[in-house]
């Protein structure tokens, strides 16, 4: 224990681990890494699109919310949509 050290991280990148452990982006898909549920990125490029996988995913009975949260982050990116507050 005497070599151990301890590695302090921020709250950011916690949530950045965290993120990056439940949703993998590659070429082709946008895979939910905690249920192997790949989707093709060409299949949520849209708003339009986006929204009904989230719809599609929320009906699952396996998903989780948070999960949900982070693929909807990830298929924004994709698709260059930015997050707009009301």
């Amino acid at each position: 224990m005497e070599n151990q050290k301890i590695k302090f991280i921020s709250i950011k990148e916690l949530m950045e681990q965290e993120f990056k452990s439940k949703i993998h982006v590659d070429d082709k898909f946008i895979t939910i890494i905690k249920y192997d549920y790949p989707i093709e990125k060409k299949r949520c490029n849209t708003p339009a699109k986006i929204l009904s996988w989230i719809l599609h995913l929320s009906e699952k009975n396996w998903i989780d919310n948070d999960t949900i949260h982070d693929f909807t982050k990830a298929a924004m990116s994709h698709a260059n949509i930015e997050r707009v507050f009301f």
